[in-house]
């Protein structure tokens, strides 16, 4: 996750990343993949890489515009 935020010029850190997992967990659905980007983009189930980098962006253009 760190390489490919990074290639999409997103600020994380590994704290940060640790941060958002440890989050993600509470009251997430087990068993699925679930991210959630900014708190408010939201993926579920098994995406690939692009569909990823594409909701990271919008997190990041969501966040900036705020």
């Amino acid at each position: 996750l760190m390489q490919l935020a990074q290639s999409a010029a997103v600020s994380c850190t590994p704290e940060l990343l640790q941060q958002a997992l440890r989050h993600q967990g509470q009251g997430a659905p087990s068993g699925v993949p679930h991210y959630v980007f900014n708190g408010e983009v939201q993926l579920t189930g098994a995406v690939p890489p692009q569909s990823l980098l594409v909701a990271m962006r919008q997190a990041l253009v969501e966040s900036q515009a705020a």
